[in-house]
């Protein structure tokens, strides 16, 4: 009987993992396109993958307008995600939502691998499944393994990056060749890669103390590193140092200086405060218990498992420090550390012998909510079909647009308008940094569209109110200043669609 208990058991632990995959694969497949919503920055992203199949250049349509002014343009944009999101397009007739998203996928995928080596390496393989099974049902993991952006991307590439290091217990070279490399390419994806650079350094000078620079495997990752940031450098910066300078002086300076960076003490402070309002968005019953994990894990005597929480506090710390605005895309950098230390937490809560059966009821209370709530939020978000409403939206936009029209708006409705020439809104923002003392009318000439798209989603940024966050006043544009605009042209209202998630989207038509 005990024999074929253990067999049970055997199998049960075996057909685990398969059947994880399929309903993770089936949950995933169902709320690919419903949620989140599809998002400006898709636009962005889709555009230069479907230049990229014509003119191996990652630079979109949506990019003309003001990128295309600077010496080398074409090199500023991530490459490595373009490629991959072209793959994905190359599969439809026209620039699909779907083909993007697809990729972003199964870069999720591929980072639920780097998170299940870590949670095994110092957990065990029910540790392991338990830290895919959590991550999989986050928030973050479900926003932004769905949306096509390249955070996804950097992610998965730093995460392999610290992956390889946990399992590399035989300190193996070409092991640690690859770990500094992903982690270099990870920059490539994204700057705010960066964050990725201090945890590998960290969680060496924990490991080997000083003496990880006597360690070949050491100097290894550095190279594999060096040469991860180096395709950076060939890529982007040495085809045009001047113009690669002055393209993020003007689009990037003001919303993406690292908080360390601009050597102010309560910008820091900000940074460490907006990861955590980041984190309760996203992961609040986890961080409710972060402490208690760090106190059992402090006083382990399992060395592997306080490298848990060496990773944990320095992935927050470089977020905090190196990335400026804390929006829900950019939680995927550090929530997969989060999900391996609830794995290793509830595991080890279940393992000990408490002489109070209060403490496991409490356990199992928390097991559940974490396994219960997770999804159940999700499935609330994905109830309604975001690319449903943006399929009706584009097609009651095209039969006010006439061939030749040239548009501006949210990029968004790109992907159904991309025949004609379209400019995004924030080019107005991007000429009046360019041209210092210019006003919302000369940057509407220099463009002249013949029709406004003015959602919901630009209209936020559109207000004379001068506070708030960062992000926000550095794309606001003056509302007295557009509707005098507006005004003064004797702008045509086109129509007016109400939706629940884009409206209500007013349609103007200007006549020069």
């Amino acid at each position: 009987m005990i024999h074929k208990d253990a067999r049970f058991h055997e199998v049960l632990t075996r057909s685990a993992g398969p059947v994880l995959l399929l309903a993770i694969l089936a949950f995933h497949g169902w709320s690919l396109m419903r949620y989140p919503s599809p998002f400006v920055d898709e636009a962005w992203v889709g555009a230069r993958a479907w230049s990229f199949l014509a003119t191996g250049q990652a630079f979109g349509a949506l990019d003309n307008g003001v990128f295309d002014q600077f010496e080398g343009y074409w090199t500023f944009f991530p490459f490595l995600p373009t490629v991959f999101f072209a793959g994905g397009m190359r599969w439809f007739a026209q620039p699909s939502l779907l083909g993007i998203r697809m990729v972003s996928f199964g870069s999720g995928l591929l980072l639920l691998g780097a998170i299940y080596l870590i949670a095994r390496s110092v957990g065990g393989v029910r540790c392991g499944k338990l830290s895919v099974l959590i991550a999989s049902l986050s928030l973050a993991f479900q926003y932004s393994s769905h949306l096509g952006r390249y955070d996804i991307f950097t992610a998965t590439l730093g995460f392999w990056g610290l992956a390889l290091h946990f399992v590399n217990g035989s300190r193996n070279l070409w092991v640690s060749l690859l770990s500094g490399l992903f982690i270099g390419l990870a920059f490539e994806t994204h700057a705010h890669g960066a964050i990725y650079i201090p945890v590998i350094l960290t969680l060496y000078l924990y490991q080997f103390r000083w003496g990880s620079f006597r360690e070949r495997h050491f100097w290894s990752m550095l190279l594999g590193l060096s040469v991860g940031l180096l395709v950076y450098l060939e890529l982007h910066v040495l085809p045009s140092p001047r113009g690669f300078l002055a393209f993020n002086q003007v689009v990037y300076s003001p919303t993406h200086t690292p908080p360390l960076l601009t050597f102010s003490p309560s910008i820091m402070v900000d940074g460490l405060a907006d990861l955590l309002r980041l984190l309760s968005e996203t992961h609040l019953i986890a961080l409710l218990f972060v402490p208690l994990l760090f106190w059992d894990l402090s006083t382990s005597d399992e060395p592997d498992l306080r490298r848990i929480p060496v990773m944990v506090i320095s992935l927050a710390l470089a977020h905090a420090l190196l990335i400026r605005t804390k929006l829900l895309y950019y939680a995927i950098l550090i929530t997969p550390a989060i999900d391996v230390s609830l794995a290793v937490f509830l595991l080890r809560l279940f393992e000990k012998h408490w002489t109070r059966r209060g403490v496991h009821t409490i356990a199992r209370a928390f097991v559940t909510a974490v396994m219960l709530v997770s999804p159940a939020r999700i499935l609330g978000l994905a109830a309604s079909n975001g690319s449903m409403n943006l399929d009706q939206v584009q097609s009651r936009l095209s039969q006010e647009i006439l061939p030749g029209d040239t548009l501006m708006g949210s990029q968004t409705y790109w992907f159904g308008l991309y025949d004609n020439a379209y400019l995004s809104w924030e080019n107005l923002i991007y000429f009046k940094r360019m041209n210092e003392g210019s006003d919302l009318e000369a940057a509407f000439k220099a463009f002249r569209p013949d029709v406004l798209i003015l959602d919901q989603h630009w209209q936020e940024y559109i207000s004379d109110v001068v506070t708030g966050e960062v992000y926000f006043q550095s794309l606001r544009l003056s509302r007295s200043e557009f509707d005098r605009f507006l005004a003064g042209m004797d702008a045509e209202l086109l129509t007016t669609i109400d939706d629940q998630q884009y409206g209500p989207i007013l349609v103007y038509r200007l006549h020069w």
